[in-house]
């Protein structure tokens, strides 16, 4: 992506912000930007509703192929990452991709181009299973507690509450369960914490890579929570927004 004038910066912020309420009405030079994205394992219509209300939105899909076997070379559509700006997953989890395949996703990540995960994408790669630390920074170790765990909160991490994706916002308690991380690179920022009173896992974070210069948004928020929970969200919109580099903080 081109860099932007300082005008179009402020203009795609506020018209970010303006994607979450119920029916933004938007310039049409705010609208003008163009931005392409590669969603990988479910297309997340609310988010990407949200973000054609800004940008020229080309979205772009990849994911499961249709009667794919088993743990054999079950991926299509990552190819198209060469023309993304922006990798959207996962819905989807333990999947198979090619070599071939998967090297259009080691490429976008040596290149320094945005990643932003949600839920399963910490894990989606059976046969590169350091996608977890190499992408997100993190060590995934499985689940920490399950959906619907009544005892469950979430919580801000110290010092984040003023973040460019938190400030202004009263954090929706998840209900989606939470994961095991662990190992977290020193690049990693840590936005929320989930899980019991004394045994808390990172929930959100973001990341700016150390090595290529890319930045990565994660939330443990799941596609429903993403589909019916506006706060939910809006969060993810200021993650995408912050790995675009619209927000310094």
């Amino acid at each position: 992506m081109k860099p932007q004038s300082r005008r179009d910066f402020f203009c795609t912020s506020a018209a970010l912000a303006a994607a979450t309420a119920t029916s933004p009405l938007l310039l049409a030079e705010e609208k003008a930007k163009p931005l392409t994205v590669l969603f990988f394992g479910a297309e997340l219509p609310e988010v990407k509703k949200d973000l054609q209300a800004v940008y020229s939105l080309k979205a772009l899909s990849a994911g499961v192929k249709k009667d794919a076997k088993p743990k054999e070379d079950n991926i299509a559509g990552l190819e198209q990452l060469e023309n993304a700006d922006l990798w959207i997953g996962s819905i989807a989890k333990r999947t198979y991709p090619s070599d071939e395949q998967l090297a259009h996703v080691k490429k976008h990540l040596a290149a320094g181009k945005p990643f932003v995960g949600y839920r399963a994408a910490s894990h989606v790669f059976e046969n590169w299973l350091r996608a977890d630390q190499a992408i997100f920074g993190a060590k995934y170790g499985g689940h920490h507690l399950l959906e619907k765990d009544p005892v469950m909160v979430i919580e801000v991490a110290k010092g984040q509450a003023e973040h460019a994706i938190l400030k202004g916002i009263e954090v929706p308690r998840p209900s989606s369960g939470s994961y095991f991380y662990t190992e977290l690179s020193p690049d990693v920022t840590v936005l929320l914490y989930s899980g019991i009173k004394g045994d808390m896992m990172p929930h959100t974070w973001v990341r700016e890579n150390k090595e290529t210069k890319g930045r990565v948004f994660y939330t443990r928020y799941d596609a429903k929570e993403l589909a019916t929970n506006e706060v939910v969200r809006k969060i993810f919109l200021r993650g995408i927004a912050w790995t675009l580099k619209l927000s310094k903080s």
